[in-house]
């Protein structure tokens, strides 16, 4: 309820209704995700375990891309600012 929570000590519910609110909605649905996963026994093999970490990204990049279409107006745009920078620091 504007509690300076947040970097810089931010607060209230314009920082979460900004540009990263796709992002905590997709993660809070990624966790759930990959919580299904593990319940099926996906995280106990080496190599299986990198199927639900992998998923429960994509879903937070795909709810964090959707809202920042939303936002700028474009998915062209959302892809360029919200997905790839974070992909090439990965590579």
């Amino acid at each position: 309820m504007g509690l300076p929570v947040f970097a810089g000590g931010a607060g209230g519910l314009s920082i979460l209704t900004g540009a990263t609110a796709g992002y905590l909605v997709g993660f809070v649905g990624g966790a759930y995700v990959i919580g299904l996963l593990a319940e099926r026994g996906l995280e106990r093999n080496l190599h299986t375990s990198f199927i639900p970490f992998l998923v429960g990204t994509i879903v937070i990049y795909v709810c964090g891309v959707a809202w920042l279409s939303i936002l700028l107006g474009s998915v062209i745009k959302a892809i360029s600012i919200g997905i790839l920078p974070f992909l090439i620091v990965m590579l």
